[in-house]
């Protein structure tokens, strides 16, 4: 644990590279248990969750009724 007071600017810091170390290996971790349940897959196979080219993937950070929290996490860490 790491407890960063009276300097939001390091703590800022901080959660941002924490955020960004999380987020890519959740997302090998997706694609292992992705390839792990489909051993077969191509690239154009991962499409399907993953590689998604239009704006459809944002909807669930703007919906309410969402019950992943995707909206809860964006307002709480948008500020």
């Amino acid at each position: 644990m790491l407890v960063i007071k009276d300097n939001t600017r390091v703590a800022d810091i901080y959660l941002g590279e924490y955020m960004r170390l999380y987020s890519h290996y959740a997302f090998r971790e997706a694609v292992k248990i992705f390839l792990a349940q489909n051993p077969r897959a191509r690239p154009e196979d991962m499409r399907q969750g993953f590689l998604i080219e239009d704006g459809d993937w944002t909807q669930s950070y703007f919906d309410p009724r969402d019950k992943s929290a995707r909206m809860a996490r964006r307002l709480y860490f948008a500020g």
